[in-house]
């Protein structure tokens, strides 16, 4: 894997047992991925210096985790090569969670918010994330989110892997074990339904 360093056979192993109800392999993954989800929060909230202001890394990282054992319980088949992948997306949208979180806290101490989104060159997690944002804007972004994760789960991860990682339709059919024909109808539902939720302009392919 590219960032996150675990033995992929034990990894194998937890990611088989959780979706079995499996509470000794929830315990160990946390314990081995926690650290790690800590040092991904902090990079991505160095874009956020404003969120950074109010918001603490272990705030994103512990919430990030429980979403992440949420995913893991529901997902059969899941392998350590896309793991990560799975992970570094709770995080992104715990930190979005705060962000409108705080925007809000700075509108009503009318403060202002001209730059919100400050560029990390060391890691990229989204081309469709500008690097200047106002509230009206973080709003958009963050009720798109908020919306995507009520989805139903298959298309809620065709729609994240397609949108967020620009994964293609086969690679996602390999994770789930169908046909990329199948995937495109999970991706264009997920779509519709963010149309039907934040209208016709919604920021979705």
């Amino acid at each position: 894997m590219r960032l996150l360093t675990i033995d992929e056979a034990e990894l194998k192993s937890w990611l088989e047992a959780i979706p079995q109800g499996s509470k000794v392999a929830e315990n160990a993954l946390m314990e081995s991925v926690f650290p790690w989800l800590g040092l991904m929060a902090g990079r991505m909230l160095r874009r956020f210096p404003k969120v950074r202001e109010w918001v603490e890394v272990d705030d994103i990282s512990q919430d990030a985790a429980l979403r992440l054992l949420r995913a893991l319980r529901t997902m059969e088949g899941l392998t350590p090569e896309h793991f990560e992948v799975l992970a570094l997306t709770q995080v992104r949208r715990q930190l979005y969670d705060q962000a409108r979180q705080v925007t809000r806290k700075m509108k009503s101490n009318n403060d202002g918010l001209n730059q919100l989104v400050t560029s990390d060159s060391s890691i990229d997690y989204s081309e469709h994330i500008e690097q200047t944002v106002t509230p009206a804007q973080l709003d958009r972004w963050t009720s798109l989110h908020e919306h995507a994760e009520k989805l139903p789960i298959r298309e809620r991860e065709a729609f994240s892997l397609t949108y967020y990682h620009n994964w293609s339709t086969v690679q996602i059919g390999e994770l789930f074990h169908v046909d990329d024909r199948t995937v495109r109808r999970w991706y264009q539902s997920a779509c519709e339904a963010l149309r039907e939720q934040l209208g016709a302009d919604a920021p979705v392919g």
